[in-house]
């Protein structure tokens, strides 16, 4: 634990180093000290290094390697002496003094050490990095009282430093000190508030639980600071630790006494951060009083920013609140269609998010289809043109018109997605099991984007399977016709082919279970999976990767509250696979079954 700061010591003393008075260093003989530090070899390095200072090679360098020498092998009694030889050398460098004071320190001997820091700063002429230097040295000792001690001496003699502040703070921080730290985070805000997204983002950081921000939040309202950076950071806080209708109430204040050219600024801030909470209620509370104050074009991009988060909160409880969720979709599409009508500059994006809606809210591709055709392709941007191939090409995939979705995708404009194409013409020869051409354009696509490419996983994935089951293609056109299903957002049918082809006992039984137990799980019909799982087991018994289903199939019966078996099977892993890549989790997880079990009535 002391050898890291220790060698950051070193590394400082070095800074304050002259070596100008210094004859040049020999060298003869330094490569071989750098290759015997490297090794670990610090006895050997010591020996060849300690003739070259006595011989009058006082370089920066030479001292730096036999300080860390002397540190690595602890041999803090030799390193004393030569550390006070060192400082007679140079009485003007205090860098030297405060590796001396940390060496006095390691070896047991403190209020030596402490003499040597205080020797630094408590001189007349000693500037604001002294005082610095020797509180960072004691900071990295772990001596916060000491280090604390340095400081305020450090800011009744520098009053207006601010930086002291922000040292102070970081110094209470690491102590877990959040209202102390805050306090001095805070007078360096005031003092410098083109800093307060980054005092911001300390504070957030350490407000990692509500009880941890509830800490800082008390020290800023007892403050009660009407500095707009100060109010900001706590509408953050009060959202970090949940506290929403605080967080509003705050940024409503804000909007107050901001000038008119800026209104909306602080809503749009908590708009952003309670969407990343999801938050929509918020959201959407926020979003109309903003579009209060706004009329016309300026009002445009609010009503769709609206409507997208109509539709996200819609989303996320259609079936906890259904007709909430209907209400709520039903405002967005009028929300969408006013654009619309009013030839708004964001009737694209209305009529792009209206034909997500009914496709993916009401499972209507053909409303969706005709929404997303509202618009002649050739007559907006290129790039939305192709948001909305894309999207009609997936429409023409549901409903099995391939080669209308080819003539999409071929159809795609923009470079950046010329790869998207390539790789979608692809999929759709692979699902057709046209093989020999699928396996020409993927070759040619990873040629195009190469292997940092994001695609190149799956293409690399899908040429792995033509390229080693040439022998099989029947099972193979079974697999990709069951990806084709999936892709037409048909599961169920997607996962009773999988569960077909993973009971053949053929080459892609356990990547067609894999699969088939994945669509289960997303459709919540674990028995199914379950069922497929332990019949793959019985004609697989002796199946050296195993262990991977049988973790599946536990975690299956995990989740159906069958506890008892699914701690059995955690236990076979263990059992068969001690050594293999799922045992520690299997064994953690058989662990949580063993206490959950226990505290069943």
């Amino acid at each position: 634990m002391k050898l890291l700061p220790v060698l950051l010591l070193l590394s400082i003393g070095g800074l304050n180093t002259v070596s100008a008075l210094s004859p040049p260093p020999v060298q003869n003989g330094t490569g071989r000290v750098e290759r015997l530090m490297r090794a670990g070899q610090y006895d050997q390095a010591l020996n060849l290094l300690l003739p070259l200072y006595r011989s009058g090679q006082h370089t920066p360098k030479i001292i730096g390697n036999i300080n860390r020498c002397y540190n690595e092998l602890k041999n803090y009694p030799e390193w004393i002496v030569f550390l006070n030889d060192v400082v007679l050398q140079f009485p003007t460098q205090y860098g030297y003094r405060l590796t001396l004071g940390s060496a006095y320190f390691l070896n047991g001997e403190k209020e030596k050490a402490m003499a040597v820091w205080r020797a630094i700063y408590q001189k007349p002429d000693a500037t604001l990095m002294h005082y610095r230097r020797v509180a960072q040295t004691l900071y990295a000792h772990r001596l916060w009282d000491e280090a604390t001690e340095v400081y305020i001496a450090a800011m009744q003699k520098f009053p207006d430093e601010s930086t002291l502040w922000m040292d102070m703070g970081n110094l209470y921080r690491v102590q877990s000190d959040y209202e102390k730290a805050t306090t001095y985070y805070m007078r360096y805000l005031l003092a410098r508030p083109k800093q307060g997204g980054y005092i911001r983002s300390v504070l957030l950081g350490l407000a990692r639980d509500a009880e941890a921000a509830d800490r800082i939040i008390s020290v800023l309202e007892s403050e009660k600071n009407a500095n707009p950076a100060v109010a900001e950071l706590l509408m953050y806080l009060y959202m970090r630790a949940g506290r929403y209708d605080d967080a509003y109430q705050q940024t409503l204040l804000l909007e107050k006494s901001t000038q008119s050219v800026n209104k909306g600024l602080y809503l749009n801030r908590f708009i952003n951060e309670a969407g990343r909470s999801r938050q929509w209620p918020y959201v959407l509370k926020a979003y109309h009083d903003l579009l209060q104050n706004l009329s016309g074009p300026r009002a445009d991009n609010p009503s769709y920013m609206l409507a997208r988060a109509e539709y996200r909160y819609a989303q996320s409880i259609r079936v906890a609140q259904a007709d909430k969720a209907a209400e709520l979709i039903r405002d967005a599409l009028e929300r969408l269609r006013q654009l619309m009508d009013r030839n708004s500059h964001k009737k694209v994006a209305a009529a792009m998010l209206a034909g997500d809606i009914y496709k993916n809210f009401y499972g209507d591709p053909d409303e969706a289809l005709r929404f997303y055709t509202l618009f002649p392709l050739q007559k907006i941007g290129k790039r939305d043109a192709d948001r909305l191939r894309l999207k009609i090409a997936r429409i023409h995939i549901e409903k099995n018109q391939i080669e209308e979705a080819r003539r999409q995708y071929n159809a795609l404009q923009s470079p950046s997605l010329k790869n998207i194409a390539r790789w979608h013409l692809a999929e759709l020869d692979f699902y057709s099991a046209r093989f020999k051409q699928a396996r020409k354009k993927y070759t040619t696509l990873l040629s195009a984007a190469g292997l940092s490419d994001t695609l190149s996983n799956n293409v690399l994935q899908r040429l792995f399977l033509l390229e080693n089951l040439p022998g099989d293609s029947s099972a193979l056109a079974v697999y990709a016709h069951a990806l084709f299903l999936e892709k037409q957002n048909k599961p169920d049918k997607a996962a009773a082919v999988f569960s077909t082809l993973a009971t053949r006992h053929g080459p892609l039984s356990r990547e067609a279970l894999n699969k088939a137990l994945e669509l289960y799980a997303r459709l919540q019909t674990p028995q199914k999976g379950i069922e497929v799982a332990e019949q793959w087991l019985r004609q697989n018994a002796d199946d050296p990767q195993a262990d991977e289903i049988i973790y599946t199939l536990a975690g299956l019966y995990r989740d159906s509250k069958a506890y008892e078996k699914a701690r059995n099977w955690y236990e076979q892993i263990m059992i068969r696979f001690p050594s293999g890549f799922y045992a520690d989790e299997a064994r953690k997880q058989a662990r949580m079954l063993n206490k959950t079990e226990t505290r069943q009535p």
